[in-house]
């Protein structure tokens, strides 16, 4: 039997890092300072291009190792790819779950999966994806094996789980039509 999902927070840090963002007040300037503020929280992080209609690309040779916590390192690749957006690794390596609702289906999809399972989802984190969807954060399960799921479940449209050798962009990466990942404020 798996653990459940509902209550699992990520940890005050984390509430207070997007209670700064949601608040409109950034904690840096550069995008590094974000990646930085991340990565303090545990979060391993790694560049990434956002590639338009066709995906997301890591800009990194085996970055579900390479994804790093480590300051020097993520400098070292901020400077060398100084627009990347911000790439956080999920699964158990990562210590995170990640359910991703697309549109136009997603949330209805996701209501689906809660009646299922017979109860309600609540992250501590959530953001809003460029395109309107969006990502809802938890801790990943001690003691769980759980796969990447495109999507989740064949009658579950437009939602997906991010989960081992996966991963997430995360808030305030920039598409190049200029739309922003944002965090959004917990209840």
């Amino acid at each position: 039997m798996t653990a459940p999902l509902v209550g699992m927070p990520l940890g005050a840090a984390t509430s207070d890092y997007i209670e700064l963002q949601t608040q409109g007040r950034p904690l840096g300037g550069a995008i590094v300072d974000d990646v930085l503020a991340l990565a303090g929280l545990g979060w391993r992080v790694f560049p990434v291009m956002l590639c338009g209609e066709k995906g997301k690309k890591p800009l990194i040779l085996a970055w579900q190792k390479a994804a790093s916590t480590d300051p020097e390192q993520i400098r070292r690749w901020w400077i060398q790819f100084p627009d990347a957006a911000i790439g956080v690794l999920t699964g158990r390596a990562g210590g995170l779950l990640v359910i991703d609702i697309d549109v136009p289906d997603g949330e209805e999809s996701l209501q689906a999966l809660e009646i299922e399972v017979r109860q309600r989802l609540v992250a501590t984190v959530s953001q809003v994806t460029p395109r309107g969807g969006r990502h809802l954060f938890f801790r990943y399960p001690e003691g769980c094996r759980i796969s990447r799921r495109t999507p989740l479940a064949e009658d579950l449209r437009n939602l997906d789980l991010l989960a081992d050798e996966s991963f997430v962009v995360v808030a305030p990466s920039r598409r190049e039509d200029g739309s922003l990942y944002e965090w959004e404020a917990t209840s």
